[in-house]
C-alpha cells in the first residue's frame, strides 16, 4: 500500500507514547514526517533529531522529475548489479559495503508502486512551515560524505531555523547504519542537554 507523507504523519501520531517524554529521530525520507508531527506539538515531545535529511527535495528539477516517475523504474532495481553498486556508493559509501546485501534486500522487499510513490513525495515535499512551527529543540546530524542529500539542504534548514544544532559525522548518507557508535554519542549529548533544560 502506498502511504503518502500525510498518511505517514497520521500513522506516526497514532504511535506516539501517551504518558512519557520522547524524542523523534528521523533519517533521510522521514525528516519531513518528523517535522510535521512535531509541528502539531504532541504531548511529551522533547526534541527532534534529523539525520541526513531535507525540508524540500534535494534533487534539481524535482517537479519535472516527479511527473516522470514510474513504478517500472523500481522493479527489481536493486537486483541489477550496476544499479546495486550505484545505490551502495550513494547511500552507504565505501565504509558501508558490508551492508549492501541488507540494503538490496530491503529495497527489493518494497513494491515498485510504493518506491515510486515515495520518490514522488520526496520530489514534491516542502516541510518548511513544519520546521518553523517545530516547538522543541532540533539537532541535525550532517553526514560529511553524503552523496544523496547535499549541504544545500542543511543551509535551507538553517536559514529558517538558525537555532538548529548541527553535528558532523564522518559517514555517508545512511549515517545511522554505517556509523552507529558515533551517531549514538551525538544523540547521547543531545539527550543530556534536553534533560538539563
Amino acid at each position: 500500500m502506498v502511504l503518502s507523507y500525510d498518511k505517514l504523519v497520521r500513522f506516526v501520531l497514532e504511535q506516539l507514547p501517551a504518558d512519557e517524554p520522547f524524542v523523534l529521530v528521523a533519517e533521510s525520507f522521514s525528516g519531513p514526517i518528523a517535522l510535521r508531527v512535531a509541528a502539531q506539538d504532541p504531548p511529551g515531545l522533547r526534541g527532534v533529531v534529523l539525520c541526513a535529511t531535507f525540508i524540500r527535495s534535494p534533487a534539481p528539477f524535482s517537479r519535472a522529475l516527479a511527473a516522470a516517475v514510474r513504478p517500472v523504474w523500481f522493479a527489481q532495481y536493486a537486483s541489477l548489479p550496476a544499479a546495486a553498486a550505484l545505490m551502495t556508493r550513494r547511500v552507504l559509501g565505501s565504509k558501508g559495503r558490508h551492508l549492501q546485501g541488507l540494503l538490496v534486500d530491503a529495497v527489493d522487499s518494497v513494491a515498485p508502486e510504493v518506491m515510486a510513490g515515495r520518490a514522488r513525495d520526496v520530489l514534491l515535499v516542502d516541510a518548511s512551515d513544519a520546521l518553523v512551527a517545530c516547538p522543541c529543540p532540533i539537532l541535525y546530524i550532517r553526514a560529511t560524505r553524503d552523496l544523496a542529500v547535499r549541504r544545500a539542504s542543511l543551509k535551507r534548514i538553517l536559514r529558517l531555523r538558525p537555532d538548529v544544532a548541527v553535528e558532523a559525522v564522518d559517514a555517508p548518507h545512511l549515517a545511522l547504519q554505517v556509523a552507529p557508535e558515533r551517531c549514538g554519542q551525538v544523540l547521547g549529548r543531545f539527550l543530556a542537554t534536553l534533560r538539563q533544560s
